[in-house]
């Protein structure tokens, strides 16, 4: 009963996910439904899309290998800083987004209109 009949009988008295009252709302003859978030009352700490600090330049010189590669990537329009920059960048939003998905709104608030 704990495991599986508990919850899915609306009549426990209990938290409902904003999908489940958006369906009640529905069901109860309601349009327009609408489902938003109290910003000021969240669990967690605050997660932002803070920017990240400069890369140091890489250092110059290193003989006539490098030089070689450089002339390469340039006649390829190939930037490794950049591509690396960019998978760093991506892999941050990915974790960005993960935490963010661990620290659900606390308030949330869903109308209807008749």
């Amino acid at each position: 009963m704990q495991l599986k009949d508990f919850w899915i009988d609306m009549q426990h008295v209990r938290f409902y996910s904003p999908e489940i009252m958006r369906w009640v709302l529905h069901e109860a003859g309601l349009r327009d439904i609408e489902v938003g978030e109290n910003p000021s009352y969240r669990t967690g700490p605050a997660i932002g899309n803070h920017p990240l600090p400069p890369l140091p330049l890489a250092p110059t010189g290193g003989g006539i290998k490098r030089q070689v590669k450089r002339a390469i990537n340039k006649l390829l329009k190939v930037n490794p800083l950049r591509r690396r920059l960019r998978d760093a960048e991506d892999r941050l939003n990915v974790l960005t987004g993960w935490m963010q998905s661990l620290y659900p709104p606390a308030e949330y608030f869903v109308i209807g209109v008749r």
